[in-house]
């Protein structure tokens, strides 16, 4: 007998059949540790790509620095770097040019008291005094300083100063050396005068007897 499509409505469903969902898990431990091999791969040939392009930067900014010239005008030297590079280049580029840059500042400051502490040689009223000298060195000093860069004017004060000290010390000490060579010699003077004023005429000395 042929069921009607009716009865085939009416059939019943067994509920107590369990159907299972899980359809199996996918492993996928292989493919994380691929991944993270890649990741650190890449990550190693961008560290390496970077260290050289650092290296390179430095070299070049190096290079540059002492290549540039330090313009001399009016006896001071101009500060005028040349940053035209990235932070790593830029950042060393300035260290190498500020140093160049201070160097030539103290030379320049150094022939000024050379040329100076001449002159003041030169003029024989000096013999006996150093006031004359440390006055000029500290116009120098002075002048130079009001035109340095406020970055480095710290440096070249506590340099100016201490030079200027050691010259003028020096000086102190070859003039108090002059004074008493010379008081020696007045004192000689006086002593040898002193002595020929009283000094007997023979003469007179043989008309006594």
């Amino acid at each position: 007998m042929v069921k009607r499509y009716s009865d085939l409505n009416r059939a019943k469903v067994n509920a107590n059949v369990n159907i299972s969902a899980n359809l199996g898990r996918v492993d996928d431990k292989a493919s994380t540790q691929f991944l993270q091999n890649v990741k650190s791969t890449a990550d190693t040939f961008a560290d390496i790509a970077i260290n050289n392009a650092k290296r390179n930067a430095l070299e070049q900014a190096k290079d540059s620095a002492l290549a540039s010239e330090i313009v001399i005008e009016n006896g001071l030297p101009v500060y005028n770097p040349i940053l035209d590079g990235g932070d790593v280049y830029n950042a060393k580029y300035e260290e190498i040019y500020n140093k160049n840059y201070v160097d030539t500042l103290t030379t320049s400051f150094d022939k000024k008291i050379v040329e100076t502490r001449k002159t003041f040689l030169d003029d024989p009223k000096n013999q006996f005094d150093a006031i004359p000298l440390l006055n000029s060195m500290n116009d120098i000093r002075s002048s130079m300083l009001s035109e340095v860069p406020q970055q480095f004017q710290n440096i070249f004060s506590n340099y100016s100063m201490g030079k200027i000290n050691q010259v003028f010390n020096a000086e102190s000490q070859q003039v108090a050396t002059a004074l008493n060579n010379s008081n020696k010699k007045s004192l000689l003077t006086r002593i040898t005068n002193f002595g020929k004023v009283y000094e007997v005429d023979p003469s007179e000395e043989n008309e006594k007897n």
